[in-house]
């Protein structure tokens, strides 16, 4: 009787196991998780729609910058920490946070055969450094129409992609390229086109700013709209002035920290009805 009786216990623990197993591997189930809030001394950031299957982690992660500098986040900083294994974040690209601004990303992270349909896991967020402008650099006016396509101000080479003038309006597109030791801060919003009245008019394309390390580029559009009756922009001569549009700067670390990701079993249940 004591035989039959451990011989049952032992088939129940290996069906149980094996129903949880299967479950497990069941690739079109979904395991959901609690969303995450922490408050660092520069940024608050708020992990939301943590979301988990067999082949992939992925989260949305906000970013809002509580200072008045700029921060940038490098995701490739950052990892996945799943039953003991280590997975990098999918995405390369570094998120830009503007001061007193927040920026949002997916963050995701694929398992490459690996199981990643866990209970709970933990990200371990780092990455994250503050920009601050270290100099201005002198840029010379940008003559309208040009009679160059490009120039070079201290560590930025700056080209013109292509240009559209018309009585009222005119609107520049550049491309600009970082080719110092540290990063470079352009920021578009600073510039502005003069009239040969002496006027100026600035950038009514209020892009946000972009930080670049080296031999990185992006690109940004210079827009502007002047009445008729004080100058015909397509045939008016204009120089475009720069301002502080360039800046060098240096990146400073803040410590990051790591987020502990736990299941939310009524909502898991819920979505996989």
């Amino acid at each position: 009787m004591k035989h039959i009786l451990i011989t049952f216990i032992v088939f129940c623990s290996v069906s149980i196991s094996g129903i949880s197993q299967t479950k497990k591997a069941d690739p079109d189930h979904t395991n959901y998780y609690k969303p995450v809030t922490v408050v660092l001394p520069a940024i608050k950031i708020d992990v939301l729609d943590v979301v988990s299957k067999i082949d992939y982690v992925k989260f949305k992660i906000k970013l809002i910058n509580t200072t008045n500098d700029y921060i940038l986040y490098k995701p490739q900083e950052s990892n996945f920490i799943i039953e003991g294994n280590e997975y990098k974040p999918e995405d390369k690209k570094p998120v830009l946070i503007q001061p007193l601004d927040n920026a949002s990303r997916t963050i995701d992270a694929k398992g490459n055969g690996s199981n990643l349909h866990t209970d709970n896991f933990s990200f371990n967020l780092d990455g994250l450094y503050k920009v601050v402008p270290t100099g201005t650099v002198n840029a010379p006016n940008f003559i309208l129409p040009p009679s160059v396509n490009q120039f070079v101000a201290g560590d930025f080479t700056v080209e013109m992609i292509s240009i559209s003038k018309k009585t009222q309006e005119t609107a520049v597109k550049f491309k600009v390229t970082y080719t110092g030791e540290g990063m470079g801060i352009v920021d578009p919003k600073k510039l502005g086109v003069k009239i040969e009245s002496g006027q100026i008019f600035a950038n009514e394309k209020r892009d946000k700013s972009i930080v670049l390390g080296k031999g990185e580029s992006d690109t940004f559009i210079a827009l502007f709209h002047i009445e008729g009756k004080i100058a015909d922009m397509q045939f008016a001569n204009m120089e475009i002035v720069w301002n502080d549009t360039f800046k060098h700067a240096e990146l400073k670390k803040i410590d990051g920290t790591t987020l502990n990701l736990v299941l939310d079993p009524g909502l898991t249940a819920g979505k996989n009805k």
